[in-house]
């Protein structure tokens, strides 16, 4: 049981995890619980695709440095941020990356 207290604090800062030690029996004891951040929801959605966009936009590239490194066109890459923004309903690049910094 210490363990598990023990990984429930370290892994909660960064995760959304905690331990209900509370819990009723039927549910069983102790019970995790996970959250989810919205961020994370927020790019659920995506393609592997657009998520490499996504976390290229959140490294700092701009649209010609991630068309070379992906090997893909500019315009490729405008299409792939403009679909990001439609899915996730996010205002624009900044909010991509801040989206993945806190996922």
């Amino acid at each position: 049981m210490l363990e598990v207290v023990r990984l429930a604090r370290e892994v909660q800062a960064s995760t959304g995890i905690t331990v209900d030690f509370e819990a009723t029996p039927e549910l069983g004891q102790p019970l995790l619980v996970v959250r989810v951040p919205a961020a994370a929801r927020e790019l659920q959605g995506l393609t592997p695709r657009e998520r490499e966009v996504a976390c290229l936009i959140a490294d700092g590239l701009s649209n010609k440095e991630i068309a070379l490194r992906l090997r893909i066109t500019v315009g490729t890459v405008k299409h792939y941020v403009h679909q990001i923004l439609d899915k996730t309903g996010l205002p624009g690049r900044v909010a991509i990356a801040t989206s993945l910094r806190g996922a």
